[in-house]
């Protein structure tokens, strides 16, 4: 982020105070955060779009 690369961060069961980091890093670096929710997908609908 200190660069002002695209960055990702794969946080699957993250935990609260790890997204405060990223969250704090991200309004450093003037960031914008958008989150990508799937709880409402079934593992099997999850696999089946992996394919």
């Amino acid at each position: 982020m200190k660069r002002g690369c695209f960055t990702v961060v794969d946080a699957t069961n993250i935990r609260g105070r790890d997204i405060t980091a990223y969250k704090k890093l991200a309004n450093e670096y003037k960031y914008r955060v958008y989150v990508v929710d799937f709880t409402d997908i079934t593992i099997e609908e999850a696999k089946k779009r992996n394919l």
